[in-house]
């Protein structure tokens, strides 16, 4: 199911559980970058954020929605703690008056993006992080490593944030970005990305789950 046939349901359905329809396909071929390969997401009645439990799935589990992965990891980094996230998840949307929901529309938008180009991503979970701007408020920035080179990702990121902003959809109190996998080349990226554009604000101060 294409991004557009997710947002016509929208329109008919209300927005979980158009979502987890998209999350919970029958598995096909886990091949083809972007066909969900699980089936066993349920949406908890008992969610104090509507939307929260398949986001985290996502988050922990990025095969759910952007199929099977490459052999190629995601660069070093801290682990998330996932016990954390959900309490500081809340804190920042309900800052913004956002929705989980708004994220996971990013974030199947994303996944056509991917498969439109046949990337697959890294192994591994996303990496999450709470970032507080100068002026206190925060922001989850999210990180989703590819098997692409780092001027790729850059290329992808572009590409997803003006698909985002044609399409209207919400993007308060998150930031999402593709990165490349382990053995990137990072001079590559440091010479020719748009900073913003890899991570915003580099006055930020980080709080990761960790």
């Amino acid at each position: 199911m294409g991004f557009a046939g997710v947002e016509h349901e929208l329109e008919m359905e209300p927005e979980v559980e158009a979502l987890d329809e998209r999350l919970t396909e029958p598995e096909t071929d886990s091949s083809v970058p972007g066909k969900p390969v699980d089936s066993t997401l349920v949406v908890a009645e008992e969610d104090w954020m509507r939307g929260l439990a398949p986001l985290l799935r996502v988050l922990r589990e990025p095969e759910t929605l952007f199929g099977a992965s490459s052999d190629r990891t995601p660069e070093p980094r801290r682990p998330v703690d996932w016990e954390s996230a959900p309490r500081q998840i809340q804190d920042c949307f309900e800052y913004w008056e956002a929705s989980c929901t708004d994220v996971l529309l990013h974030l199947m938008l994303a996944a056509d993006l991917l498969r439109d180009h046949a990337v697959k991503i890294c192994r591994g979970d996303m990496q999450i992080t709470i970032l507080q701007h100068e002026d206190l408020s925060p922001s989850l920035f999210i990180e989703l490593s590819i098997d692409a080179s780092s001027m790729q990702a850059m290329t992808l990121t572009h590409e997803l944030d003006r698909r985002a902003f044609d399409m209207e959809l919400a993007c308060d109190g998150f930031v999402f970005c593709f990165m490349d996998g382990e053995g990137g080349d990072d001079e590559e990226l440091e010479a020719n990305a748009d900073p913003l554009s890899v991570r915003p604000n580099q006055s930020v101060r980080e709080e990761a789950f960790t």
